[in-house]
């Protein structure tokens, strides 16, 4: 009997095992077909996400591949956002219409993928266009779909990285020191050594006095410094005391000096006393693998236009228009200033000023005061208020009551500038800028930095020029002249003949124009930008190479007629239609000359200077009756196509310095400047579902 229980039990246990081996032989064969169904969709998956963007990638073909294929432009550059924009009305119209199919049949890409659709739409604005693509890719029932932006537009200008940039420097490399503003306040021993170099370069040609004969404690040598590096496309030329000038290969033996850096962080060395290592501005090295220059170095000559050749970073090519140029003309037309301020209102960037004097003066108007306003008018204030203003206008902020500013403001006309200064912001200008005395920042004990922790940051961006100082008055007039506030020949005339005395200004005319009609000589299509004190005044240039001097044989009057031939866009330094008369200009100057000490105090500006036209600062010395000291103080930056500094380091007591520029690194992003002659596509973050 119990054997054949035995017996029972051990069948049964037979069958569970069996059932269970069954059991797990489904399973395995289940998990073997879920996991071979899990591969299929997964390569399938993959398959379709890779067929969307591949359907992305033909888009970009299509939309900016091809059109860079057309030569836009007809020499090889991307050409401009009209170019752009005529091209894409033939794919897909600008406006929020439903989304327009850029393929009409699928695309078989092979190995059982496809796209099934691609999808675009555009919406356009006075800098470029932006377009959003949605593409749909298929493999073995599976559907994926990726969305993805594209912006075209100007290129950013890479520009702000520098202290100091123009297309010629010259006359300002005497007796100029440049360095950090911060490493030059600094007392905390724990940030020495923090402090980045400065940058200036040149995008032409760099000239400087230098004679070896003579002593540096002539007056006439450079006996100029900088804390970092010097870049030129163009040529360095030395001019000795004989006026004779030489180019030169490197500033090394000089003097024209620079002081140490570190070659791995590019910071400013200095010792356990705040010193500087003075060193000599030697030729970057050349990498013998890649024949290019090495990064950190202290000077670069022929400094290359392509980025991949621009290894200590990026050098701009040229300066793009405050207001973007949408039509070529190198002038602001009314609906350029318009979309700009459009384009402010839509991004919410537009801002106000208030505080100070603000006083407006209607386009077309004359202003009738005797001397600054002492209080505002209602049409700046009110105006001013919401970021915009249509006139010319007077800001003028004490310490008691500053200019306050908040965001962006756009000022349809010249804008004349004075004082004290609070707050965050950039002032756009359509005309020219007049700054008559210090712009300086209200700040408590930190340089930047109000009393009550409120940022100082301001940047100054002209569609015009931008003047510093008397540019009026003739080379030897003195304030202590009893005619230096008349005209009297004491101002430039009309008409500039051959042989006659110039002024600074005239000089710097001179040379700016002579560079213009070069360019539009060498290229009928170029349009040169001539400058004029007035816009009654006949155009005239220097017809040899060199620096003009204040008696010069060579000057050659531009007729109108060949004015409107080269389509040339004239830029005016003198007020717009006269609104504020030259005389009371002279007054202005004089009565802020004897507000100073009569010890001298520099003239100084705080903060980011900009235009694609001129710059001109002029601060006398002691000689001439100034109490300028012959010195310009910037504290932030200077960038512009053209630049004169005359600063003549004459000071009661011998020679000083005649610019003083301390690099305000914060300025290195804060200006947005886009140069839409140079396009370039951007893309958005891509969206999968």
């Amino acid at each position: 009997m119990k054997k054949r229980n035995d017996e029972g039990y051990a069948l049964v246990m037979v069958m569970i095992l069996a059932i269970a081996i069954a059991g797990i032989s489904m399973v395995i064969s289940e998990r073997s077909i879920s996991e071979h169904q899990q591969t299929t969709s997964y390569i399938s998956y993959t398959k379709a996400t890779e067929a969307a963007e591949a359907g992305l990638e033909f888009a970009v073909g299509r939309l900016w591949e091809d059109y860079l294929t057309t030569d836009p432009a007809g020499d090889g550059t991307s050409g401009t956002t009209i170019d752009f924009l005529g091209y894409l009305d033939n794919l897909v119209a600008d406006g929020n219409a439903a989304p327009q199919p850029l393929i009409a049949f699928a695309m078989d890409l092979g190995n059982g993928a496809n796209v099934q659709s691609v999808q675009i739409s555009r919406v356009d604005d006075p800098l470029g266009s932006t377009i959003s693509v949605t593409s749909t890719g298929a493999s073995q029932g599976v559907q994926r779909t990726v969305a993805q932006s594209f912006r075209v537009g100007g290129e950013e200008f890479g520009g702000f990285d520098y202290a100091l940039l123009a297309n010629n420097i010259n006359c300002l490399m005497c007796h100029a020191t440049f360095d950090n503003i911060e490493r030059v306040l600094n007392t905390d021993p724990d940030l020495q050594n923090t402090f980045e170099r400065v940058k200036i370069a040149s995008l032409e040609t760099l000239m400087f006095r230098h004679d070896p004969n003579l002593s540096i404690n002539s007056g006439y040598n450079a006996d100029s410094q900088l804390a970092g590096t010097v870049y030129t496309r163009g040529s360095i030329i030395r001019v000795n005391s004989s006026l004779v000038e030489t180019p030169l290969s490197t500033l090394a033996g000089t003097t024209f000096t620079g002081y140490e850096f570190n070659t791995n962080s590019g910071n400013i060395v200095e010792d356990s006393s705040f010193n500087m290592t003075s060193n000599s501005l030697d030729l970057a090295g050349i990498n013998s693998e890649t024949g290019l220059y090495d990064p950190m170095g202290n000077l670069y000559t022929n400094y290359p236009e392509d980025k991949a050749g621009m290894t200590d970073g990026d050098l701009p090519t040229n300066f793009p228009s405050v207001v973007p140029d949408e039509n070529g003309d190198r002038n602001i037309d009314d609906t350029e200033w318009s979309n700009m301020v459009t384009s402010f209102t839509s991004d919410n960037s537009l801002g106000s000023i208030s505080g100070g004097i603000r006083y407006g003066v209607d386009n077309g108007s004359t202003y009738g005061g005797g001397d600054l306003p002492n209080s505002s008018n209602s049409a700046a204030t009110i105006a001013l208020q919401n970021g915009t203003y249509s006139g010319n206008t007077f800001l003028i902020g004490t310490d008691a009551n500053p200019i306050v500013i908040d965001g962006k403001v756009a000022i349809d006309g010249d804008v004349v500038l004075k004082g004290v200064i609070k707050g965050t912001g950039q002032i756009y200008s359509r005309g020219n800028m007049y700054i008559v005395g210090d712009v300086t920042y209200a700040d408590g004990t930190e340089y930047g930095v109000a009393a009550d922790g409120t940022q100082n940051l301001v940047a100054y961006a002209a569609g015009g020029n931008i003047m510093v100082g008397d540019y009026l008055s003739k080379a030897w007039m003195s304030y202590n002249s009893s005619s230096y506030q008349q005209s009297n020949g004491n101002v430039p005339p009309p008409v500039m003949n051959t042989g006659q005395w110039m002024n600074f200004t005239e000089m710097q005319i001179s040379m700016f124009n002579r560079e213009e009609v070069k360019k539009a000589v060498a290229d009928s299509s170029y349009i040169p930008r001539i400058y004029k004190i007035r816009d009654t005044d006949t155009a005239f240039y220097l017809n040899v190479e060199g620096e003009p001097r204040f008696f010069n044989s060579q000057i050659k009057s531009l007729s109108p007629a060949q004015l409107s031939a080269g389509n040339a866009a004239i830029s005016v330094f003198s007020p717009d239609q006269g609104w504020l008369p030259e005389l009371l200009l002279k007054k202005i100057w004089y009565d802020d000359n004897f507000s100073r000490p009569s010890s001298g105090r520099a003239l100084t500006v705080d903060g980011l200077l900009y235009t694609d036209r001129a710059i001109i600062a002029v601060a006398k010395g002691y000689n001439r009756g100034a109490r300028f000291d012959g010195e310009f103080n910037i504290r932030g930056a200077m960038v512009t196509a053209d630049l004169g500094v005359l600063g003549t380091a004459k000071t009661s007591s011998g020679t000083g310095l005649g610019l003083r520029l301390e690099w305000d690194q914060r300025t290195s992003s804060f200006l947005s400047i886009t140069d839409i002659r140079n396009l370039v596509l951007t893309r958005g973050l891509r969206v999968y579902s």
